[in-house]
């Protein structure tokens, strides 16, 4: 008898459950995942694979050639001046020094809105299959 009563109030004792989907239907993307293609790839000059694996290709293209272009023109401004060419902030001791601090501060704020931007479209994607199980874009 208590047998009984204990199955029926959970029939899948015992079993594994598994995260089995329709086929068709569009799964999760991971916000670990999303945090470390944000982070990692972007402090080398590669912005934007987070929003591609996120599904926002246009914008993650965009993203990884914009950011990389003032990456390594940054790195270019950086090494000329170090090497004695005509600066960007003339009359400066350390040329080299000021140029990496300016692009840098612009890298790095680029990188924090795409980090941020990510996150927010990872969890927006994941709202809208839970939803509507179906993928937003």
């Amino acid at each position: 008898m208590k047998e009984t009563i204990k199955s029926q109030r959970r029939p899948h004792a015992g079993t594994r459950r598994t995260n089995v989907t329709a086929p068709g239907t569009p799964k999760y993307k991971s916000e670990w995942i999303v945090l470390v293609c944000s982070i990692v790839p972007g402090l080398f000059g590669f912005q934007g694979i987070a929003h591609i694996y996120v599904g926002r290709v246009r914008r993650g293209l965009l993203l990884l050639f914009g950011n990389m272009g003032i990456y390594f023109l940054g790195m270019f401004f950086i090494i000329f001046n170090a090497f004695g060419g005509d600066s960007l902030f003339p009359g400066t001791i350390t040329d080299g020094l000021w140029t990496g601090i300016f692009f840098g501060s612009i890298y790095l704020g680029l990188l924090i809105i795409q980090i941020w931007d990510s996150r927010r479209l990872c969890r927006t994607y994941n709202k809208h299959v839970r939803k509507n199980n179906t993928a937003p874009w």
